[in-house]
């Protein structure tokens, strides 16, 4: 085998493991929980009128799991 072809083959397969470890390292990182699929960010939302003063807001929710986001309007 040439040298050439032999560099050019280890360095294609370095390149399949490194990836392969990276899949792995990933999908232990987020075993069993949720990649939150966001919907969009609502319409502002202004809060009733109290004596502290107040911003609106959004929220957005996870298509999977249902958790919410919110974040205020300034």
């Amino acid at each position: 085998m040439q040298p050439e072809t032999f560099i050019l083959w280890s360095f294609a397969g370095c390149l399949v493991c490194i990836v392969v470890v990276a899949i792995i390292v990933d999908s232990y990182q987020y075993w069993n929980q949720c990649r939150h699929n966001w919907t969009k960010w609502s319409t502002p939302e202004k809060p009733e009128m109290s004596y502290a003063p107040s911003y609106g807001y959004q929220t957005r929710c996870c298509k999977t799991c249902n958790q919410f986001e919110r974040r205020d309007i300034k």
